[in-house]
C-alpha cells in the first residue's frame, strides 16, 4: 500500500530488485544524480542465514529506518 500512496502523491518509484542471498528487496525514488532507496526484509529465513543479519535490524524495538550515505557533498550541497 505504501508504494501506491507514493505513486499517487507524484513520486516515481522504479521496479526495484530482490537481493538474492540477503533476504531483502528494494524500490528506489530516482533523481538525476541520486536516489533514495527503500529497503526491507523480503525473506526472513534468507536474511537469518546471511552474515549481515538484516533480520535482526528490523526485529524488536529497533527503529525500522536507517540511513546509508556514500560519496562527498560539494560545498554548495553542504
Amino acid at each position: 500500500a505504501w508504494a501506491a500512496r507514493l505513486t499517487a502523491s507524484g513520486w516515481r518509484l522504479d521496479a526495484g530488485s530482490t537481493h538474492a542471498g540477503q533476504g531483502t528487496r528494494n524500490r528506489r525514488l530516482r533523481w538525476a544524480d541520486c536516489y533514495l532507496e527503500l529497503l526491507w526484509v523480503h525473506d526472513a529465513a534468507e536474511a537469518r542465514h546471511n552474515a549481515l543479519r538484516l533480520d535482526r535490524r528490523v526485529a524488536g524495538d529497533a527503529s525500522p529506518f536507517g540511513i546509508g550515505l556514500r560519496g562527498r557533498l560539494s560545498a554548495a550541497e553542504r
